[in-house]
């Protein structure tokens, strides 16, 4: 073996002991706060790490010695309800953009290559407030593969030559979901909300909302106000970062901390939802929607306050459980034996700062949607039961001991999609909950179960019926949704 060849084989794990033993001194001397414990499954065998940085950025590194891929995750505090007004989908161009070259890596697709090329795969999406950024890789090329990761959110490029190919990239994505009918019934229900809520924008964009020059004369360009909407809100109080690795925790610790203590810090900008999703007199309401598929499908919605806060009792979920029970004798069993309905779903199909949309989504057969105007006061019913029931302490017990159960016995399932779903809980729950809190129903509330089912009224409903049998006036803005808007509900007794 020659001695360069020797040398070569030593540089990186010096490298990586420097790197170790340098950025555990900085912590020790920068007054960080101190690493927040975290409590996991009694069934998961890996080890965990919550901290934070000296700029705000808050992270988790997972230690799995046994793992064949690593992984890592940055979730991002805004998403499409951050759209500027002219130019909406700006959010979701920005992440088509963001992976054009970086200061420290310039090339184009030096990162996408590096990834595929050992074994790894890549990812990104935008939802409403948050924008996740995701790769996993052969377990032995994390820190390189950080290294590049990392420089997106310090000095990306944004390379001007790429707008017109992205701008298209994003509008064949809309293109693609014209013919999705999950798509297009919620931009029926957009064009249905209030418009002065983020709800109601477009979130998708496209050639229009996304054209490069000016919305008014003398204004900035498209990527002129791509740089400004990353510089405001890709600062290190608004990420939330969560890599794992076969590597100690110390060492995935001190790779984070080298890695991202250059993310600009900068103060954490406020949500943008604010006041009713619906505005008053929009409820009650009923819409008939024409899918693209052979569906037949009612959905029941109530606008609801905001239940984020309440994620400790979790009252949404528990109500969920009640309604989309399928044991004998609950609405499912009695409908279904009814031939009118094959399944029923329940939950939360919105939940923001603002607002919660509570859905009963039932999958009619013919003679189900024959008799749509029974089932609707069927549901109804079926709720003021729930809300009367003088056994709801004793169920909400019972579905918390389930919760817990299921967390004795998570499973962890591929690092990457823990690093994904652990960054997203990041931006919802207190970091030291963020393992533990998805599971916990810390005590039955009585009277804030009491405040949500009182509004699971027939006065604040908005009854979607879908078929292709059914008479449609009118097509949404986008994804070319046909539907018809008709007042409140006729019900037969």
């Amino acid at each position: 073996m020659s001695r360069r060849l020797f040398s070569a084989q030593l540089r990186p794990l010096n490298q990586r002991w420097l790197v170790l033993a340098g950025a555990l001194l900085l912590a020790a001397c920068s007054g960080d706060p101190q690493t927040v414990e975290l409590t996991p499954s009694p069934a998961d065998s890996r080890s965990y790490r919550a901290f934070t940085l000296a700029n705000g950025l808050s992270a988790i590194v997972i230690s799995d010695p046994s793992a064949d891929k690593a992984a890592a995750s940055l979730d991002v505090a805004v998403g499409n309800y951050s759209s500027p007004r002219g130019r909406e989908g700006l959010p979701h161009f920005l992440e088509h953009m963001l992976f054009l070259g970086t200061d420290k890596y310039p090339e184009v697709n030096s990162y996408g290559e590096f990834i595929d090329q050992r074994g790894g795969s890549k990812n990104a999406y935008t939802s409403h407030r948050n924008t996740n950024y995701y790769f996993d890789i052969n377990a032995d090329h994390l820190e390189p593969a950080l290294d590049r990761f990392s420089r997106f959110f310090i000095a990306p490029r944004f390379a001007p030559e790429y707008v017109e190919r992205e701008r298209n990239a994003v509008y064949s994505e809309y293109q693609l979901h014209l013919k999705n009918d999950p798509w297009r019934q919620r931009y029926v229900l957009r064009e249905l909300a209030n418009s002065e809520h983020p709800y109601s924008l477009f979130m998708v964009g496209d050639l229009s909302t996304l054209r490069e020059q000016p919305l008014v004369a003398g204004g900035p360009t498209l990527r002129e106000e791509l740089l400004s909407f990353y510089r405001r809100y890709y600062i290190a109080e608004q990420m939330k970062l969560v890599v794992g690795g076969r590597e100690s925790l110390d060492e995935l610790e001190a790779m984070v901390r080298d890695k991202f203590a250059e993310v600009p810090a900068g103060q954490r900008v406020a949500s943008p939802e604010q006041g009713p999703l619906f505005t008053p007199g929009t409820l009650p309401a009923e819409v008939h929607f024409r899918p693209e598929a052979d569906l037949r499908e009612l959905s029941i919605i109530y606008s609801l306050p905001s239940s984020e806060v309440h994620w400790q009792q979790k009252p949404i979920n528990f109500l969920a459980s009640l309604v989309g029970s399928e044991a004998s004798g609950s609405l499912l069993d009695v409908l279904r034996r009814a031939g009118w309905v094959n399944a029923l779903s329940a939950g939360s199909a919105l939940s923001d700062a603002s607002a919660t949309l509570f859905v009963v989504n039932l999958e009619l057969t013919p003679a189900g949607l024959e008799n749509r105007k029974v089932i609707v006061p069927l549901v109804q019913h079926w709720l003021d039961l729930i809300a009367a029931d003088p056994e709801l302490a004793r169920r909400y017990q019972e579905q918390a001991s389930l919760l817990q159960q299921a967390f004795q016995f998570e499973q962890q399932g591929a690092l990457v999609d823990r690093v994904t779903r652990l960054a997203d809980t990041m931006q919802r729950l207190p970091l030291a909950r963020v393992l533990d809190g998805p599971y916990l129903m810390s005590g039955w509330d009585a009277a804030l179960f009491k405040r949500y089912t009182a509004l699971l009224n027939a006065d604040n409903r908005l009854v979607m019926v879908t078929a292709k049998e059914l008479a449609v006036d009118r097509k949404a803005a986008y994804f070319e949704s046909e539907y018809r808007l008709l007042g409140a509900p006729a019900e037969q007794p």
